[in-house]
């Protein structure tokens, strides 16, 4: 059962960011429509309709052999999230080493720098306008 599956995915697009975003979408809409059936089934036909759209599209992203423009799709959707993802990289990185370091803001710059924690009050020095300030970690 597997090798045939293997064959038919041969020269196929499969699964890649934006379809995995788009499966998110689909699945909150899912709840969203499920929520809106109790009190305004307008609204619950409304998201189940997109997220089905949202599922159409998955499946034929997926199955797609015109695998160039799939791929031109997925860079154009990694191109404009890219600040985004950036910034959520970051904010995640500051949550699960926040035991250890501190991110302070610099006044000057507003760029993060990240400084060890329970040093008491240690003077900073940007690495970008290599301004220096006091701060208490």
């Amino acid at each position: 059962m597997r090798d045939k599956l293997i064959k038919f995915m041969y020269g196929r697009y499969g699964v890649d960011e934006l379809g995995k975003v788009m499966l998110g979408c689909a699945l909150v809409l899912s709840v969203v429509s499920m929520i809106f059936n109790l009190f305004w089934p307008l609204g619950s036909v409304i998201c189940s309709s997109v997220s089905f759209a949202f599922m159409f599209l998955i499946i034929f992203r997926a199955f797609s052999k015109n695998i160039n423009r799939r791929v031109m799709e997925n860079h154009k959707y990694l191109a404009r999230t890219e600040k985004l993802r950036g910034k959520l990289k970051f904010y995640r990185t500051m949550f699960n080493e926040r035991k250890n370091y501190a991110y302070i803001k610099c006044p000057n710059c507003k760029n993060y720098s990240r400084v060890p924690k329970g040093k008491g009050k240690i003077k900073i020095t940007c690495r970008v306008c290599k301004k220096q300030f006091e701060k208490k970690v």
